[in-house]
Parts: C-alpha cells; structure tokens; sequence
C-alpha cells in the first residue's frame, strides 16, 4: 500500500511540477 502511495505521490509531483512551468 505505502509503495503504491509513493509512486502515486512521485507521478503526482512529477505532473504538478510539469503544470507549474508551463503556468509561469
């Protein structure tokens, strides 16, 4: 469970990450 948290938690940072640059 906390393995898939960590992926889930890294592919959504890696997304928010994306979207916060093509914001600014």
């Amino acid at each position: 469970m906390r393995l898939l948290l960590v992926e889930d938690n890294r592919e959504l940072a890696d997304w928010l990450g994306k979207t916060l640059r093509q914001a600014n």
